[in-house]
């Protein structure tokens, strides 16, 4: 396939990217791979990926005034980028103020409860849609795109990258293509891991009752 030099997203890189996910089995890998992956294309700065989970910090949460069900929100699971305004940053740290966003609120909120993928081709730091204008502007950010990690019609979260680079409609639909890869590849690997659990679940079980069985003859003949 061939990608015209003004997108900042290739179809080449992200197809690679998309085979070595599948290929991690391990939820944290396949998150860490995720956005890792996405934060070395082009003119990325930043990739991040909130799943939905219960509420659990909310009484900490500084948008809790903004959330009106405390049931489930996204919880940032993974994070990567390079910051060119304060060298050494750690952008992989996943606590902070958005390490937990309503539903509904925001773009990410909004992107998590309605299914709509949100771009942003070029925009001024001083956009509605960003929350941090002095960041944006430091940070030489200009553009957003979110995409909805879906799986069998259920929203599971959210995938979205900050761009130094205008983004098209072209890096739109990759990106888009990419994210249903990473959906089926976060509910693979969740799925793996939940089988693995109960599999030593059933080891350890088994081991008790052996020993159970072991030492019921001794108790029988003492009483």
């Amino acid at each position: 396939m061939c990608c015209s030099e003004g997108f900042t997203l290739r179809a080449e890189p992200l197809l690679s990217l998309a085979a070595a996910v599948v290929g991690e089995h391990r939820i944290d890998d396949v998150l860490k791979s995720i956005v890792g992956g996405l934060a070395q294309q082009p003119g990325v700065a930043l990739a991040r990926i909130w799943l939905v989970a219960p509420g659990d910090i909310c009484a900490d949460c500084f948008l809790q005034s903004e959330c009106h069900d405390k049931t489930q929100c996204l919880h940032l699971v993974a994070s990567a980028g390079t910051s060119v305004a304060s060298a050494g940053e750690d952008w992989s740290f996943r606590g902070g103020r958005f390490r937990r966003i309503p539903k509904n609120h925001r773009k990410v909120g909004r992107i998590g409860v309605t299914g709509d993928s949100v771009l942003i081709k070029d925009f001024a730091p001083e956009n509605e849609w960003i929350a941090h204008p002095d960041w944006a502007r430091s940070e030489g950010i200009r553009a957003f795109a979110g995409h909805p990690l879906i799986t069998r019609g259920k929203i599971i979260g959210v995938l979205a990258i900050f761009s130094r680079e205008p983004l098209e409609e072209q890096d739109f639909t990759w990106l888009r293509m990419f994210a249903d890869q990473a959906a089926a590849a976060i509910t693979s690997a969740q799925a793996f891991e939940a089988l693995v659990k109960a599999d030593a679940a059933h080891a350890e079980h088994a081991r008790e009752l052996k020993q159970v069985i072991d030492v019921a003859p001794l108790h029988m003949f003492i009483w």
